[in-house]
């Protein structure tokens, strides 16, 4: 009777999951392999072996299905980090995840999202309580709610400042993970900062990692015959991407002398 009572509980969360409404519509992206083993912001590394997501407002734990209406295929995930934030993208995908989708294939690509459960598995859709008299018993061991204090006031958060000035915050004593990887000069991206000196890019490229900004790159260039070393998000596979995404530096962290470049072109230049 009690297997029988499982097996039937089981087919109404089926039941109830396939007929679920996709909460969000939206473009799908997969984090780059160069992110494997990086913190996540709810402190997990992330592991492109795993089905995990990052999403801009969903609760870390969150567990969500995202469908390739393309397809049909899905795949079911779970979120535990922040972004993107790309306009027009809604969530971004492991490598595994994105695999089982076929979205590899594509790099971006439309999908739907459908909340299943929320974090420790609590349902993602708060149900209302059933209204019952508690008993005698349970009014008498219930312990008297203490005198409620009046909540202070919100601290506000400072507003970001310009994430160029941050660059001090790699102190001398502090162990730092650099990683350097030669990339393919395609697509495009948004160039935040140059510098002549290699120490400043070290340490503006410490700025970034730590604030998660995807894609921090450097290209080495030359002024007045030296080295001349430019910092650029990216890269986007569209300018419109790269515009949207530059429009959104210049707004949320003052950036305001960033301006999108065409990486295959810089490399050709003569």
């Amino acid at each position: 009777m009690k297997l029988f009572v499982q097996i039937f509980a089981l087919v109404i969360l089926s039941i109830q999951i396939a007929g679920a409404t996709p909460v969000e519509k939206g473009l799908a992206s997969y984090y780059d392999d160069s992110f494997h083993g990086r913190k996540t912001a709810s402190g997990e590394k992330y592991d492109k072996n795993q089905l995990t997501a990052a999403h801009k407002t969903l609760p870390f734990g969150t567990k969500v299905t995202i469908k390739n209406p393309a397809n049909g295929k899905s795949v079911t995930v779970v979120v535990n980090d922040r972004g993107p934030y790309i306009k027009g993208r809604v969530i971004e995908l492991s490598k595994k995840a994105a695999q089982q989708i076929d979205l590899v294939k594509m790099n971006v690509a439309p999908v739907e999202i459908t909340v299943i459960s929320g974090p420790d598995s609590k349902p993602a859709v708060a149900t209302k309580p059933v209204n019952e008299k508690p008993s005698a018993k349970t009014v008498q061991n219930e312990p008297k709610p203490a005198a409620k204090k009046e909540a202070a006031p919100a601290k506000k958060e400072p507003k970001k400042d310009n994430l160029i000035v941050d660059a001090k915050e790699m102190e001398t004593g502090g162990l730092y993970k650099m990683q350097v990887l030669k990339l393919q000069p395609k697509g495009f991206g948004v160039q935040v900062a140059g510098y002549s000196d290699y120490q400043s890019v070290v340490q503006q490229l410490a700025v970034f990692q730590k604030n998660w900004f995807k894609g921090a790159t450097v290209f080495v260039d030359k002024l007045n015959g030296k080295p001349y070393y430019k910092i650029i998000l990216g890269p986007m596979n569209t300018r419109e991407e790269a515009d949207s995404y530059c429009k959104s530096l210049k707004s949320k962290y003052s950036l305001k002398d960033a301006f999108v470049v065409d990486i295959e072109a810089l490399a050709t230049k003569k």
